[in-house]
Formats: C-alpha cells, sequence, structure tokens
C-alpha cells in the first residue's frame, strides 16, 4: 500500500535470519543429509512530520529447504577415527584404528582373500603385500592370509615378530630378539639370509630383499638382476645406514 505527498524519510530495517544443519552418518553405508532453512524479513518505514506521508512495507518470507543423499560402502564407521598404523599393499590398503579395528580398502583384482583377514580378532600391526597379507594381533600371534602357493603364509612357529616385510611371493620377519627370518618361495635365493645375528630392519621387493644390521650394515640377497644387490658405498668402512627400503623390481 502507498501513500505520497513526501518530504523526509526515517528508514527502519529489519533482517531475521535462521539456518539449521542437520548432518547423519551411518556405519558402513554413510548417509549425508542436509536440511538448509532460511527466512529473511525486511520492513522499512518512512514518515514525515510536516504535510506528507510516505510509508511502504515490504515483507518477504523465503524457506529453502534442500536435502541431498549420497551413499557409499566403507569399512569405516567415522571417517575422523585415529588411526596407529597404516600399510599399502599391490592394490590395497590396510590400517589399524586406536580401537585396534583393522580397516582394508583397495580394489584386489585377484586373489580376493588376501583382504580378508581371520575373524574375531582385533589387530595391532597389519601388513600388505601382493597376493598375501599378514598381520600381528592382541595376543602377539602373527598370521598370514592370502595367497599361500609357496608357503608365504606359513609362519614359523616359536618367535614373536615385531615388523614382518611381504615380497612378492615371500616374507621376512624381524622379531623382539632382532633375528631375521624369510620364509616363502625358495627361488633366486629370496630365503638366504646373511648370517648376521642382529638386524636393525628388513625390506622386501619382488624377488630381493634388503636389511640393516645392528652394525649399521646394508645387506641384500635375492635375484641382482639390475643391479639389486649393489648396495652403494659398500666399500666405504666410515658409513653406517639407519634404514633401507627396496622397491617393486
Amino acid at each position: 500500500e502507498t501513500t505520497a505527498t513526501a518530504t523526509a524519510t526515517t528508514a527502519t530495517a529489519t533482517v531475521t535470519s535462521t539456518a539449521t544443519v542437520t548432518s547423519t552418518t551411518l556405519s558402513t553405508t554413510e548417509t549425508t543429509t542436509n536440511t538448509s532453512t532460511a527466512t529473511v524479513t525486511t520492513t522499512f518505514t518512512s514518515d514525515t512530520s510536516t504535510t506528507s506521508e510516505f510509508t511502504t512495507t515490504s515483507t518477504t518470507d523465503t524457506s529453502v529447504t534442500a536435502t541431498s543423499t549420497t551413499s557409499s560402502t566403507t569399512t569405516s564407521s567415522d571417517r575422523d577415527v585415529p588411526w596407529t598404523w597404516i600399510t599399502c599393499g599391490a592394490d590395497y590398503s590396510m590400517g589399524v584404528t586406536t580401537v585396534t579395528t583393522l580397516m582394508v580398502w583397495g580394489h584386489p583384482m585377484s586373489e580376493t582373500e588376501k583382504a580378508e583377514p581371520p575373524e574375531g580378532l582385533l589387530w595391532i600391526r597389519v601388513f600388505a603385500g601382493y597376493s598375501h597379507s599378514c598381520g600381528i594381533n592382541q595376543f602377539g600371534e602373527t598370521l598370514c592370509w592370502g595367497r599361500n602357493l609357496e608357503q608365504q603364509c606359513d609362519v614359523p612357529d616359536g618367535y614373536t615378530f615385531e615388523i614382518l616385510e611381504l615380497g612378492e611371493a615371500h616374507t621376512c620377519g624381524l622379531t623382539n630378539q632382532e633375528l631375521l627370518l624369510c620364509w616363502g618361495a625358495d627361488t633366486l635365493d629370496r630365503l638366504e639370509v646373511p648370517n648376521v645375528k642382529k638386524w636393525l630392519m628388513v625390506s622386501t621387493g619382488s624377488y630381493h630383499t634388503c636389511g640393516v644390521t645392528q652394525a649399521g650394515i646394508t645387506l641384500c640377497w635375492g635375484d641382482d638382476g639390475h643391479g639389486r644387490l649393489d648396495v652403494a658405498f659398500r666399500d666405504e668402512t666410515d658409513i653406517f645406514w639407519e634404514a633401507v627400503t627396496c622397491g617393486d623390481r
């Protein structure tokens, strides 16, 4: 409604805004629901104290509600859960959360059993390989699963392992006594661990393995193709190694 004879103007503006967001996350299937509601009210009033009056009232109410739902399959019940251990295999990954839950993701196109750990156990550390996986459970036991045609999952009895390294068809483990053992495919000298009493760490490739002794010496064994076993600075007596890592091939 408008009545005009106009002179001076006094303006008053009122804005009211309300926003609501609701988010819901479910286990294994993640569903996110966002609801947004906004209400805006604006009032303008102009008065004169002399011979004229000009009044305009405008009210706008806007309610917008939007809901979107996205579903995806995941092994995690909460994306914000802290992790204590992570490992990457050839085409998949595994991790352990702070509640010792084992999570597996990726695309193991073949030999899917490597991504299917024994049920009913909690895990401290896990190790992903090419076609098999291993883990240390809450009882300190080391278990391996997946492809076992070359006995790469046959963990030696009587040892407590702290770290495992998985090659394509062999496995190496470092015990709590700093002893290094390897098992699996006994070809290309992959299991020929040098006669050293104490090891600091170990790393495996597809067909070879390297380790660092407690004396800081790096030794490699297995397939010597492409110079895999030619350790740099091997003749330098004043160089001490702390770590070594092996690539795929």
